[in-house]
């Protein structure tokens, strides 16, 4: 089905295709991908585009089968786009973009050292093609988001930027991304992508999150829906996030997502909706990976628990013990709760969903029914400090979010918990809405100097996104 050598075409068959995949209607695409190739063997865009079809459902389901397969497809695309016209700006732009592709699916998987690699590879090809045709618009789509992926890689990943000499510059980065969407039309190729990882680094990166949310407009996309109620889930909107959810979820895309079901479930959950069960069922009955299993079957355990029904609750926390893998942060800190046979108290453990729910004024209402004498634990008063300055922040309370943050900090100190460097992320984060830099990167590299806790690597990510937005500000 492959070209052998040959040309760079975006013909109807290509650009319907690449309109296909982008949206997650597979079938369509590969169709379109297979005329492509029918009626043009030496399209080397086509194989460009066809990658999608592997990457696109890799970075939703993790599958390690799957990988295997991508593996081989991704030599053999390599190999042809090898053979292309080195004097097209096409050539070098289509191996940079299909080696930034395995990159995020190798980082989605958890390989971080070949992600590492693949990432350096496509930067460096991509850098040298807008050497080569500084006039290519393409170049901005790949350059720009590579950019600002580097400016707020992990600490463990910085020897990368450092090997490469990238400056990551966020703001600049970002913006520059954003001036390709503007001087291109949605019809354009790439458009439609630059705007996901446009959505992505605006609320992930710049902390801009009802503009990045506001971008996300195509609601025919299917991974576009997706991200934009991931997003939501993330802002503490769930209500939002489930009813965009409904109007896409079917048992079509559950079975081929579950992802889809994760998602549902968590918007439901975080509003004390037992219908959650059903869709965490779903999803651990689907998934592939093991990635999420053991924070559902979780999740699962708390439903029951809330309800009283205690033989339910602990089957479902024996599971947690033994399905699933370890490869997320949510799945490492659910084994680490199994593992300490104390179930939580219930009024902060509704406080804790309903607050990452955005039901502020609710949580607020059950945390101010709690004393510190119902709170034995040291972990437990760290949280109940936590969740009332994340209560006080949601109802616009600022003075007073600030105060039980620093409570929650104080709390904290020594612990090993993550209250403290979630709280001190709040605290930065709401000086740097108050534009206090310097009280705001106070805060960031506190976060960053905390030590080891649950959910570090994702806490101080974004702490030095943090940094590097103020960095580039006062640059």
């Amino acid at each position: 089905m492959f070209a052998q050598g040959g040309h760079y075409e975006l013909d109807h068959a290509c650009s319907e295709a690449y309109r296909e995949l982008l949206a997650l209607n597979m079938d369509a695409g590969h169709k379109h991908i297979t005329e492509a190739l029918q009626q043009h063997p030496d399209n080397l865009l086509a194989v460009y585009i066809a990658d999608y079809e592997d990457c696109l459902p890799l970075l939703l389901n993790c599958d390690a089968a799957a990988m295997q397969i991508y593996d081989r497809h991704f030599a053999t695309r390599v190999h042809l786009l090898e053979q292309g016209d080195n004097a097209s700006p096409w050539h070098l732009f289509c191996l940079s973009g299909l080696y930034l592709h395995r990159a995020e699916v190798l980082l989605r998987m958890g390989d971080q050292v070949r992600a590492a690699l693949d990432f350096n590879r496509s930067y460096g090809l991509i850098k040298k093609n807008s050497k080569q045709f500084p006039g290519f618009a393409g170049n901005n789509s790949i350059l720009s988001t590579e950019s600002v992926m580097a400016g707020a890689l992990p600490g463990n990943m910085k020897w990368l930027a450092a090997m490469l000499g990238i400056r990551g510059n966020i703001n600049a980065g970002t913006d520059s991304l954003h001036k390709f969407i503007l001087t291109h039309t949605d019809k354009d190729f790439m458009v439609a992508e630059a705007r996901l990882y446009y959505a992505y680094l605006q609320f992930y990166v710049l902390y801009r999150h009802n503009a990045a949310i506001e971008s996300l407009t195509d609601n025919n996309s299917g991974i576009t829906i997706l991200l934009k109620a991931v997003m939501e889930m993330d802002d503490h909107r769930s209500e939002a996030a489930q009813k965009l959810l409904e109007h896409h979820i079917d048992t079509g895309i559950c079975s081929k997502y579950p992802v889809y079901c994760y998602e549902m479930g968590q918007s439901m959950y975080t509003r004390l909706d037992t219908n959650c069960r059903y869709w965490f069922r779903q999803y651990i009955a689907q998934n592939k990976s093991g990635m999420l299993v053991k924070d559902a079957w979780l999740k699962l355990a708390n439903t029951w628990y809330l309800k009283d029904d205690a033989i339910r609750a602990d089957s479902c926390w024996k599971m947690v013990l033994t399905a699933g893998s370890l490869k997320t942060e949510a799945d490492k800190l659910a084994m680490r709760i199994a593992r300490k046979p104390i179930w939580a108290n219930k009024v902060l453990l509704k406080a804790r969903l309903l607050t990452d729910g955005g039901y502020d004024t609710q949580a607020l209402a059950l945390l101010q029914s709690l004393t510190l004498n119902m709170l034995p634990s040291v972990d437990e008063q760290s949280e109940y400090y936590y969740r009332l300055g994340a209560a006080y922040e949601g109802c616009h309370n600022t003075d007073l979010a600030l105060k039980n943050f620093t409570i929650a900090v104080t709390r904290s100190a020594g612990t090993g918990n993550q209250f403290g460097a979630r709280a001190l992320l709040h605290k930065g984060l709401i000086f740097e809405s108050q534009h206090k830099s310097a009280e705001a990167k106070t805060c960031f590299q506190s976060v960053l100097d905390q030590p080891e806790h649950d959910l570090k690597n994702n806490i101080d990510q974004q702490a030095r996104a943090g940094l590097s937005r103020l960095q580039d500000h006062d640059n």
